[in-house]
């Protein structure tokens, strides 16, 4: 079973995604206006995405093909 896990939500610092199989995947992070903040790849099964320079806020989360998630960034 294919499975991605995102967390902390809030998040306070980071982002963890884990997915449960081993592709290269996807990851942007969109802020609450649609503006790309962050576009990379995800090329093992975890990855965390520092989050202290962003603003407090609502934010999307996007990884491969999945709907966009949303997040939001505490400090």
């Amino acid at each position: 079973d294919k499975a991605i896990r995102i967390f902390p939500n809030p998040a306070f610092g980071f982002i963890n995604i884990e997915q449960t199989f081993n592709e290269r995947l996807s990851v942007q992070l969109y802020d609450a206006l649609g503006r790309l903040i962050i576009s990379t790849w995800m090329t093992d099964q975890n990855l965390s995405l520092p989050t202290r320079s962003y603003s407090n806020g609502l934010y999307w989360l996007k990884v491969g093909d999945q709907m966009p998630e949303k997040i939001i960034i505490v400090k």
